[in-house]
């Protein structure tokens, strides 16, 4: 489904080279015509071509609507204009059973002949969204893709994602210098690095390891694209615990307004290890949660241990079928279930591949309110079928990722004239390493459980609190270039609440923002009440181009850190077995401490000789003194690391200052840090 506008639909080919970009404020306000796609078929299941727009009837939130047009499109005919049939095949970690299956499925699809200008892309979801092989043709690439695809091992794909970044970034070098030549294949670049970017934007937004989040990436990265897109998605099984239903909610939505169908294909095969997983794999969360929340020694609580209540739920209903069939049944596809013989629904895959509708009507309500739009398609001729989309959000259209229903009334809060503070909430941004899109951020806000609103059910013995949290990073001219957020609905034993209320939730992210001055905005907000917090404070981020410095962090404390995910992003915060709890400009007692540690990572260049250090030490912009420090050789990364405890005696009471300066050669990086020390 795509909101048609001239400014929506031209947006593609005015993007800039680069993969990433500024998320834009939407270009309309209100949604002018929709246009989305169904497919016909007789009772045959033969795909439908000559229907008149009077067959065909509309109905939004089930009252009719007029409909504007009705075009029948035949995508694998080398007539179509754009990017031409993108068909993906995302592949979820496989065992070497569901591999071979997989294979199998793939050959059955292939042997039917998907038409002159049908362009497969390979993906694989693992600690990210690998492309293994960019939209082709080429179907000896293709099964190539595949076979690295299908595995369960993430090592390996690194280099042809690279490969296929680097094709993007060439082929908009080539628009931006005025050298393209073939506008279909530029369009395909373009989509493709939209997928790469919303992947990277979503993987920061991940919750639970679901995969939703980058099959939503997969589905909003090709909303430029004309047409009917089509997603097959093989894997062994699919869970939507309630935690997360707006996202599962949101994937199908921006899969409908982007026009991409999934399919979703079972490689368990027949019996009933796959189901039997699945619900082993539930239980073993809870336990992993239980784990977590014995070991919880800080004032902060983890998701995983304020939701332990509602974990030991979802992991009786651990059923993967009904997920995967309703993501395929209501984006206008069907799930490939309980079989280890994919020739017929291959064969029929391909005739959906044949020929759509796409129609465009007029919505009744024209407002991004965040309403679910219900939509049904009927049509008069006699024996025919409609397969089609159940609806949308009726959200903004935003670049910098799908704008989830629950962060409607956070995004009105920051706009309001004055902000509200009806709890305290506190944050930092830290500064460290750097990426070919930016500075990489860590985000860090803490807030109270106690602030917000609980309902108790005293027979059941059980309590529910729900609130939602947000982060946007703004630039100088007001545009967000981050948003992260998260929708946390508590829910646990009523016996457990007092010690539940004494804690704080922890809300951490990994940002990547390119160099310059930004505004960081939160805001929480209690869903039962709609008690609001808003934090706002400057973040400067600075260029890491040969010696860089991360932020100086203030130590509240150190405390134990689980064993680290093979593969997963590096977390400045933590070492082998400890972690950093980084202070939030929390005032300190000098009754109370006697050493205040800092931590910071030098990035040396790799000219200049060794890095030197100093600090120097201000109380109201008054030197208090400075000292030379040695610095550790770099690790192994090359990267050094340097904690140490700075003696409070030689400070008193007030507004205190270190500045840190690293020198290297004749280049030089410097970062500050304020603190409060009271009596």
């Amino acid at each position: 489904m795509r909101f048609v506008t001239a400014l929506i639909v031209s947006a593609a080919l005015a993007a800039p080279p680069a993969l990433r970009a500024a998320a834009a404020q939407p270009a309309v306000d209100a949604a002018s015509k929709v246009s989305f796609n169904v497919l016909v078929k007789d009772k045959k299941g033969v795909s439908v071509p000559d229907l008149r727009p009077e067959e065909i009837e509309v109905l939004e939130n089930g009252a009719r609507r007029p409909v504007e047009s009705v075009r029948f499109v035949s995508p694998g005919t080398a007539a179509e204009a754009g990017a031409g049939h993108l068909v993906s095949f995302v592949f979820a970690g496989l065992d070497a059973n569901q591999q071979e299956l997989a294979r199998k499925a793939v050959e059955d699809l292939l042997a039917r002949g998907l038409g002159a200008n049908t362009w497969i892309g390979v993906f694989r979801i693992g600690l990210q969204l690998w492309t293994v092989q960019p939209f082709t043709r080429d179907l000896a690439l293709v099964r190539q893709g595949v076979e690295k695809a299908a595995s369960n091992l993430d090592a390996g794909l690194a280099e042809p994602e690279d490969a296929a970044r680097k094709g993007v970034a060439d082929a908009m070098a080539e628009l931006a210098g005025g050298k393209a030549t073939d506008p279909a294949a530029l369009s395909r670049a373009e989509v493709l690095g939209k997928i790469m970017r919303q992947g990277d934007r979503l993987l920061r937004q991940q919750q639970y390891g679901s995969p939703l989040y980058l099959l939503m990436a997969v589905a909003k990265g090709q909303a430029a694209a004309s047409g009917r897109k089509t997603v097959l998605y093989f894997t062994a099984g699919l869970t939507a615990p309630s935690q997360i239903e707006d996202v599962y909610k949101a994937t199908i939505s921006e899969a409908n307004r982007a026009g991409v169908a999934f399919y979703a294909v079972d490689v368990g095969g027949l019996g009933t290890w796959s189901e039997a997983q699945s619900a082993r794999d539930a239980i073993e969360e809870v336990g992993r949660a239980s784990r977590d929340q014995s070991q919880q020694t800080s004032g902060g609580t983890s998701t995983s241990a304020a939701t332990l209540g509602e974990r030991t739920v979802d992991s009786t209903r651990g059923n993967w079928k009904q997920p995967l069939k309703e993501l395929s049944d209501n984006t206008g596809g069907f799930a490939i279930l309980d079989t280890n013989d994919y020739k017929k629904p291959m064969e029929r895959l391909a005739t959906d591949l044949a020929g759509y509708y796409e129609i465009a009507y007029v919505p009744a309500n024209g407002a991004w309110d965040g309403a679910f739009r219900k939509l049904e398609v009927k049509t008069s001729r006699s024996g025919a079928r409609i397969q089609g989309r159940n609806g949308y959000f009726a959200t903004p259209p935003d670049d910098s990722g799908p704008i989830l229903a629950y962060e409607l009334p956070l995004l009105e809060a920051l706009r309001a004239p004055e902000a509200r503070k009806d709890f305290p909430i506190t944050a930092g941004a830290f500064t460290f390493g750097s990426s070919p899109e930016g500075r990489e951020v860590t985000l860090v806000a803490e807030l109270p459980i106690s602030s917000f609103k609980v309902t108790t059910d005293p027979k059941a013995k059980l309590y529910k609190l729900h609130f939602a949290l947000l982060a946007l990073v703004k630039d100088a001219q007001g545009k967000a270039v981050e948003r992260v957020s998260q929708d946390y609905p508590f829910q646990g034993p009523l016996d457990k609440l007092p010690q539940l209320q004494q804690g704080h939730v922890v809300f951490k992210r990994r940002l990547v923002v390119p160099p310059g001055a930004y505004t960081l905005e939160l805001v929480a907000q209690d869903r039962d009440s709609a008690a609001t917090a808003v934090y706002r404070a400057p973040l400067a981020v600075s260029t890491a181009q040969g010696l860089a410095l991360s932020s100086v962090v203030i130590v509240r404390r150190m405390e134990p850190a689980p064993p680290v995910t093979p593969g997963a992003p590096e977390d400045p915060l933590r070492g082998e077995a400890m972690r950093i709890v980084p202070s939030l400009d929390d005032p300190i007692s000098k009754a109370t401490t006697t050493k205040i540690p800092i931590y910071l990572v030098v990035y040396p260049a790799t000219e200049g000789g060794a890095p030197q250090m100093t600090i120097e030490f201000s109380s109201e912009g008054k030197p208090e003194g400075r000292s030379a420090v040695a610095l550790p050789a770099p690790d192994a990364d090359g990267k050094i690391r340097f904690l140490a405890p700075i003696p409070v005696d030689r400070f008193g009471p007030g507004r205190h200052e270190f500045k840190v300066t690293v020198k290297q050669g004749t280049t030089r990086a410097e970062e500050k840090v304020a603190f409060t020390l009271q009596p």
